[in-house]
């Protein structure tokens, strides 16, 4: 056999010499021997030969079977206690249920998310939601896979998800031991119900700042085209008031751009160096007028050097506008504005801080931390009367955030508030202030 596999054209001449030496030795007749021979030979070819395409099939099998089995036997398994360390270490909460429907194995994050220290070897019921509690014994009880919802009450309520999944029972040989029935995995979906949250607001907020002047213009045109029709004076009056209005739903509609522009761009920081200094003198220069007309006096600090920071020219001049602007509407007639440099602090390494300070009549330290949520307002009846929009502080907000920079709002009441933006300052203002060079800023506003 091992002669037929190492050459199969070797089984013809092999089985022919065996069948003609077999008739020789029988009947010791030439024609005999020639048809035993012949014979022999075909039996052989039958027997012992395959077409090369059976012999290429059966030998890919065997290849295939062989490269399985050897990729069985090399492949990688998790080290002991290697898969306790993964579950340890996951960011969701994970807790294995016995059949008993107690805790048979809860990680760290499940133990963090329920407040418990330890929740191994307790009940179920140690996890105080009625609706998981539920599930997990539909679960252990009739397999039954499930996923909901709940909440923890807290100071800031905690909304979770929970997935429970049941778990095929061991072998026989195990079920004397205690085993796991149900796994439920634990995710906290507080943020993504705030972002929720915000949006509806923002949209609820936006239809109805858009819906007062809307209503109050079609009031005026109703007027207009009654009883005021042949009143030139009412009639110069309600137009006055209309285009008040639309000056409002303008300022709203291109702040809700701007704002929904900038939050588009967020997480791409600008890379072109702005002589951030010599923007804030422009924006004072240009709302100085304004601060006149209001009886405000600017006072602006003289600039020694002229930093660059990487940053948007447009979006850098909308943040200190609206805050030279802010400080002028609500800092009191008469009351000067202060623009200042901020002095460094070892918090803010590398940055640079411009400081627009009011003597107005201040915030109350609880509003502080809303200013710059959309549409919050300290005083609505005043913004409103101020021309605001509600969407300044938040458009301020996240230019900040895409320039990698920083509002700082310190307030005391009755003796006005200080907003401080804080600015990475650009790698080529640092070489130029190591070097000891003084650059003319008119030569650095035209090069940026």
């Amino acid at each position: 056999m091992a002669l037929f596999t190492v050459d199969r054209r070797l089984a013809p001449c092999v089985g022919a010499a065996l069948a003609g030496f077999a008739a020789t030795w029988v009947w010791e007749d030439p024609l005999n021997v020639v048809v035993a021979a012949s014979a022999g030979a075909l039996a052989a070819a039958l027997v012992f030969l395959r077409s090369p395409q059976e012999t290429a099939l059966q030998s890919v099998d065997t290849l295939e079977e062989t490269e399985d089995d050897e990729a069985l036997e090399t492949a990688p398994a998790l080290a002991p206690g290697q898969g306790r360390a993964m579950l340890e270490r996951l960011p969701m909460g994970v807790i294995l249920i016995d059949r008993g429907s107690s805790i048979l194995f809860a990680n760290d994050k499940a133990a963090e998310t329920f407040g418990i220290q330890t929740l191994v070897d307790q009940p179920s019921t140690a996890l105080r939601s009625p609706r998981l509690i539920e599930a997990i014994d539909l679960g252990v009880s009739e397999e039954l896979a499930s996923s909901v919802q709940f909440t923890l009450p807290r100071a800031q309520d905690v909304h979770l998800r929970a997935h429970i999944r049941p778990l095929e029972s061991a072998a026989d040989s195990e079920r004397g031991k205690r085993e796991a029935a149900a796994l439920v995995v634990i995710e906290d979906v507080s943020q993504a119900i705030l972002t929720m949250a915000l949006h509806r607001d923002f949209v609820a907020n936006a239809s109805h700042e858009l819906k007062t002047p809307l209503s109050s213009i079609t009031g005026i045109i109703q007027t207009l085209l009654g009883h005021a029709r042949d009143d030139p004076e009412a009639s110069e009056r309600f137009l006055n008031l209309m285009s008040a209005q639309t000056d409002r739903m303008m300022r709203l509609v291109e702040d809700l751009l701007s704002l929904n522009r900038i939050e588009l761009n967020e997480r791409n920081a600008p890379r072109e160096p702005q002589p951030v200094l010599r923007i804030v003198f422009e924006m004072a220069d240009a709302l100085r007028e304004i601060a006149e007309q209001d009886r405000v006096t600017l006072e602006v600090f003289e600039a020694s050097t002229h930093p660059f920071v990487l940053g948007n020219r447009e979006e850098l001049a909308q943040v200190f506008r609206n805050l030279i602007d802010n400080a002028i509407k609500y800092g009191g007639p008469g009351n000067p504005v202060t623009i200042a440099l901020a002095p460094d602090t070892p918090e803010r390494p590398e940055m640079i801080g411009i400081s627009i300070t009011d003597r107005g009549p201040g915030i109350p330290r609880e509003h502080i931390p809303r200013l710059t949520e959309r549409f919050y307002r300290v005083s609505v009846s005043r913004s409103r009367e101020k021309g605001g929009t509600g969407l300044g502080l938040a458009i301020v907000k996240h230019v900040l955030n895409r320039h990698r920079g920083d509002l700082e709002i310190v307030s005391t009441l009755d003796e006005g508030s200080t907003f401080t933006v804080w600015l990475p300052i650009a790698e080529q203002s640092r070489r130029t202030a190591d070097d000891g060079a003084n650059a003319d800023p008119d030569a650095d506003a035209n090069a940026a």
